[in-house]
């Protein structure tokens, strides 16, 4: 078998008992022992400070000033500005595709120090999606097999991202391959990021988890209540995109495994704005990989606030000393 999860229980080899997920934990529990007096000083004046200049604008219409200051930078090079990142700050904002791809270097730097040795948990960009339901989509818009060039082109994307996901995981070379050839036999859980377009100027944020313990693919949408089947041919399409991205072997009968797991959609409250379904999907992604199946958000405000704070103040932020003090001097200054 040459698939992913070609066969699960070689790919996703469990050392362990199978763990039964936890129902919910609080966003106040969630940071308690974390979130001091002084950082929650900072968290409130942190969203003031972005609110104000994270949307300054030319006379143009361009973006100037504050506003393109990076706010957070990974080892890698990726970035997002503050005007990026008021998507999370502004209660009514929509989160940036450019702060959810960025996030996602940040936890999985994250989640490769906390379970070192361990189940992995990984974070794909949007990028992924968007290239292969593009692919599919082009396909069957022409009603035949995409180009050799369209191929290779998403072939070598592949590629090079294969090797980001070994860097990022700190993956040795004795576990990027098992007997089979496969990859990554070590990675628990898969996060897929989508960004979907309903409309001119109307986006949306679900997550596809592709997770091994016990053998389930999940789906995070705050918009519908059943993506199961609503969303079955776009969760087909990314779930043999898994296959292609993790298996650079060619196509075959044994790719698509995943198409058999049980399929579930994770315990989240569905949304009743238009804006706030990103930063439910980073706090349900959050959640996930800490072992919960369900997401209440009572304050939403409160919860944008926390997760920006958290995100600026990771430890794998490289512009995060800098942003503490710029924050910290213009709260001075008002005072």
């Amino acid at each position: 078998m040459g698939g992913l999860i070609a066969s699960s229980a070689l790919l996703f080899q469990r050392t362990r008992p199978r763990r039964c997920r936890k129902k919910m934990i609080s966003l106040s529990d969630r940071v308690r022992g974390w979130f001091t007096s002084e950082i929650k000083k900072f968290s409130y004046n942190l969203i003031e400070f972005v609110n104000h200049n994270g949307g300054l604008l030319s006379g143009r219409g361009d973006l100037k000033g504050l506003s393109l200051t990076v706010m957070i930078k990974c080892g890698d090079g990726s970035n997002c500005n503050m005007h990026q990142c008021k998507g999370v700050a502004q209660l009514n904002g929509c989160v940036h595709k450019q702060y959810v791809d960025t996030v996602a270097r940040l936890y999985n730097s994250t989640w490769a120090g906390k379970y070192l040795g361990r189940s992995l948990r990984y974070m794909l960009s949007s990028t992924f999606s968007e290239k292969v339901m593009k692919f599919v989509a082009d396909f069957h818009d022409d009603g035949v097999r995409n180009s050799a060039v369209d191929r290779s082109r998403l072939a070598n994307w592949m590629s090079k991202e294969r090797e980001k996901m070994k860097v990022a995981s700190h993956l040795g070379e004795e576990e990027q391959h098992t007997k089979t050839g496969t990859v990554f036999s070590r990675i628990s859980e898969l996060f897929i990021p989508v960004l979907e377009n309903l409309g001119p100027h109307t986006n949306h944020w679900w997550c596809l988890v592709v997770s091994a313990d016990p053998p389930t693919i999940y789906v995070i949408d705050s918009l519908i209540t059943n993506p199961v089947e609503e969303r079955k041919n776009e969760i087909d399409d990314l779930l043999i995109g898994v296959d292609k991205l993790l298996f650079s072997g060619e196509d075959g009968d044994s790719w698509g495994q995943l198409l058999s797991w049980e399929r579930r959609r994770m315990d989240i409250d569905i949304q009743k704005d238009t804006h706030s379904c990103g930063v439910r999907m980073l706090l349900a992604i959050k959640d996930f990989a800490e072992g919960y199946e369900s997401l209440r958000i009572k304050d939403l405000e409160e919860a944008r606030r926390l997760l920006l704070t958290q995100d600026i103040l990771s430890p794998f932020n490289l512009e995060r000393d800098r942003i503490k003090e710029m924050v910290n001097d213009a709260n001075k200054k008002k005072i």
